[in-house]
């Protein structure tokens, strides 16, 4: 949750207030970059091991 909120805020501060300087507004942007792998990489994640266990729980014979 604390990447979604991140990223938010990130591009937010990196789409507003045209008296940051540029290299200021760039370098929100690639924070918010970050902030994004970081929340898919984390949902990939998570969805694989969800993904894992459930097949483990097939293949195992129900007792």
């Amino acid at each position: 949750m604390g990447y979604v909120v991140g990223t938010v805020w990130f591009a937010f501060l990196a789409a507003s207030g045209d008296e940051r300087p540029t290299w200021l507004r760039i370098g929100y942007a690639v924070t918010a970059a970050v902030f994004a792998g970081g929340a898919v990489a984390t949902s990939v994640i998570g969805l694989r091991k969800r993904s894992g266990r459930a097949a483990k729980a097939a293949d195992e014979p129900a007792t």
